[in-house]
């Protein structure tokens, strides 16, 4: 209802391991998303998909991370006065340093970026959707819209001054090659095109505005999921196939098999969390 990640949150997964090991970051620890079906979760902020912040070992590796939803409902969507909030990401989403982890950097010795940049890598990450609170919708009841700039919010950091940050995704399924919100371009080494799952769907919800003695809420109801429906596996003819990147110089036992436990050739994956048998 207020929070980001609906999928998987991970914060403050740094800190104490830098004072341990000031100089060694090979020993920082290490956070390694593999082989997950991320789908059709929705979250009231930011991130439906996945959420990072004070991460920096990550690794997202071989995810299909496809139909989650950021409503953009919660409080910190909010703008101070505003009756409309501000359309939120929705895909992968990571945040600047906490000042507490930037303090630990600034004595830690190696020089590292102010934000969470994972490795994003032979993920499917697409049609990941930012909506916001339009208050003149339902006869200024308010309600749920979409993100006027594109409906599809993928991947995104905070950009910083002169749009200094950014994630690098390589050989992910996006929505889009230029970022509607930001206007930054994923370029050639990323794919724009349907990864054709076998059966995918969107969430069917509403939201209403309930005045009370505790002040405006917002309720975002959605309908149930649809396992039956929702078979996220990659079909025969799907261009993700053999479209991943050589998975043989990161050394992770895990990826050598895929969602369902088959095996996976390592040396040209397909991308996603499902390697096609």
């Amino acid at each position: 209802g207020a929070g980001s990640g609906a999928g998987i949150c991970v914060f403050a997964a740094n800190g104490e391991d830098l004072k341990d090991f000031p100089l060694l970051p090979a020993n920082w620890y290490k956070i390694k998303i593999f082989n997950n079906m991320i789908v059709n979760n929705v979250a009231g902020y930011k991130g439906a998909g996945i959420y990072m912040q004070d991460v920096l070992r990550g690794y997202v590796l071989q995810n299909t991370i496809i139909n989650n939803d950021s409503t953009a409902t919660s409080q910190l969507a909010f703008e101070a006065g505003a009756a409309n909030s501000t359309p939120q990401a929705s895909g992968v989403v990571t945040a600047v340093n906490s000042q507490a982890l930037q303090l630990i950097l600034a004595t830690s010795g190696p020089t590292e970026p102010d934000y969470s940049n994972p490795v994003l890598v032979n993920n499917l990450i697409w049609h990941n959707r930012s909506g916001y609170n339009n208050a003149s919708l339902n006869n200024g009841a308010g309600g749920l819209a979409p993100n006027p700039k594109g409906i599809f919010w993928d991947v995104y950091v905070p950009p910083g001054e002169n749009n200094t940050r950014h994630l690098n995704p390589v050989r992910c399924f996006l929505s889009q090659q230029v970022d509607p919100n930001t206007g930054y371009d994923y370029g050639t080494n990323n794919f724009y095109v349907d990864p054709l799952v076998v059966d995918s769907y969107f969430n069917t919800y509403e939201s209403t505005t309930v005045v009370d003695e505790g002040g405006n809420n917002i309720s975002v109801r959605y309908k149930p999921l649809m396992p039956a429906q929702g078979n996220y596996h990659i079909q025969a003819a799907s261009p993700a196939r053999d479209a991943g990147q050589s998975l043989v110089s990161y050394g992770f036992t895990p990826l050598q098999w895929d969602f369902d436990g088959q095996t996976r050739n390592t040396a040209m994956p397909d991308v996603g969390a499902d390697e096609y048998h």
